[in-house]
């Protein structure tokens, strides 16, 4: 399973991922929907799925605009 980060709605990657991977791809508000999942609820959260992939964004100064995924 891949989990997408919620900063990566409305992007298409879910799609582009499920047209090349097998296995299901959610985003973590899918896990506990209509619910606000904070960062430190969201460990627990993946321990509860079956071999997770979790995929985040994040954008820092340091990488001087560029804004780069990371996959855990």
């Amino acid at each position: 399973m891949i989990v997408l980060d919620e900063q990566l709605l409305g992007r298409g990657l879910k799609r582009e991922i499920a047209q090349w991977y097998p296995g299901n791809v959610r985003f973590v508000i899918d896990l506990r929907p209509r619910s606000v999942i904070k960062d430190d609820a969201i460990p627990g959260l993946l321990r509860q799925q079956n071999q997770p992939t979790f995929v985040i964004h994040y954008y820092t100064i340091e990488s001087e605009g560029v804004e780069q995924l990371e996959v855990m």
